[in-house]
This record gives structure tokens, C-alpha cells and sequence, in this order.
């Protein structure tokens, strides 16, 4: 189960309860990136529909 805690949703760039999700990467730098349920639900719900549609791609 993953533990919330008070800080900024990079995603939606609100304040409020949110998660680890990773860390995100740029110029050789590197910073932790935490999102809301909300943002959460939106990015598995993004994840199953890209992984369905390569799915449904023909064998090359």
C-alpha cells in the first residue's frame, strides 16, 4: 500500500495529500515526482489504455 503524504502534485500542481510515484529525470538531473489519487487514477487508466492499443498492433 502506498503511504500519502502533505506536498505539491506535479501533475496537477495542486497541494495536498499525494504519492511517490518516481522519479523523473532531465539534463542529468534528477527530482522525485509526486501525485494525487486523482492524477494516479488518470495515469493507470492512461497506462491500460496504451498497453491495450499496442496490444491490438499486428505482429511485424
Amino acid at each position: 500500500m502506498s503511504r500519502f503524504v502533505q506536498g505539491w502534485c506535479l501533475i496537477g500542481r495542486h497541494y495536498g495529500l499525494v504519492q511517490f510515484i518516481g522519479p523523473v529525470e532531465s539534463h542529468g538531473m534528477r527530482a522525485p515526482v509526486y501525485a494525487c489519487e486523482g492524477c494516479c487514477e488518470y495515469m493507470r487508466q492512461y497506462i491500460r489504455a496504451n498497453t491495450a492499443q499496442r496490444d491490438q498492433r499486428p505482429a511485424v
